[in-house]
């Protein structure tokens, strides 16, 4: 029979035990990205690699391209201006306030993303490297 010490030990042994799952879960949960961070790291790494041309930034600054070809609601890249009301669109920040710059000109990078838009992001930004992906 066990006793009442042990029975205590036990039932504190397992509360930790299940913290630690607990814990471990939110902390995965924490270091998830965001659709948005995950679009914006695509889109740092073809920036490095030197893949956006002027013909590459004149489609993701037309709104019609990004629609069309990555499934994004606004222009992915909208040219920054002095006016912090320029990133609205209706009144809600539709761009992010930090600024880009890409070939001498400077551009907000739109925060209208979301987890349906990552695979074609991927794709897209592939095809720039001339890969393409079934």
């Amino acid at each position: 029979m066990a006793t009442k010490k042990t029975e205590v030990k036990e039932k504190v042994e397992s509360k930790v035990i299940n913290q630690s799952i607990i814990n471990i879960h939110n902390a995965a949960i924490l270091q998830e990205k965001s659709a948005g961070a995950k679009i914006r790291d695509i889109f740092a790494k073809v920036l490095a690699d030197g893949k956006i041309t002027v013909e590459v930034m004149n489609q993701l600054t037309s709104e019609n391209f990004t629609k069309s070809m990555l499934n994004i609601r606004y222009a992915f890249l909208k040219h920054a201006t002095k006016n912090p009301n320029d990133r609205k669109i209706n009144g809600r920040a539709r761009y992010g306030a930090k600024v880009i710059e890409i070939n001498g000109e400077k551009f907000w990078v739109t925060n209208d993303l979301y987890e349906k838009q990552i695979e074609v992001f991927e794709i897209w930004a592939g095809s720039l490297y001339g890969k393409t992906k079934k």
